[in-house]
């Protein structure tokens, strides 16, 4: 709380649009007093894909949600690490994108839903561990 008053801005401070853990994976996501609002339709959902398939230490965190009747997903991963494993990171992300099943979530604002075919933004968080750096 403290970091997000450090950044806050004139508008007024941040409000909570989701947050979702798997393990020591965490996503929160935040949006501006002003434009809270017009967030809606917030839902949260992980994937593990650890140990045998289900262990937290690999997996995803997502929180998705729509602004202005635009939709988002925000994807945090944790996937394996080194060069020789770039296809289970591959199949995990699929396994990951393939997986997400989101709740029925509480709206953060009053925005009406999103019309038939629109828009959406994917926004993917991923860490392959520092191994894999020079």
């Amino acid at each position: 709380e403290t970091a997000l008053r450090a950044v806050s801005p004139a508008s007024g401070g941040w409000e909570r649009v989701g947050i979702r853990q798997l393990s020591g994976m965490l996503i929160a996501v935040f949006a501006t007093k002003a434009l809270a609002p017009f967030v809606g339709e917030v839902k949260t959902d992980s994937v593990a894909c650890g140990v045998m398939g289900v262990g937290g230490n690999k997996g995803g965190v997502a929180v998705s949600f729509s602004v202005f009747r635009r939709k988002f997903l925000v994807i945090n991963s944790h996937f394996a690490a080194h060069q020789n494993a770039v296809e289970k990171r591959n199949a995990d992300y699929a396994q990951i994108r393939g997986g997400l099943d989101f709740d029925v979530g509480q709206a953060v604002g009053k925005e009406p839903p999103p019309r038939n075919g629109a828009d959406a933004a994917e926004l993917s968080l991923a860490d392959a561990s520092l191994e894999d750096a020079p």
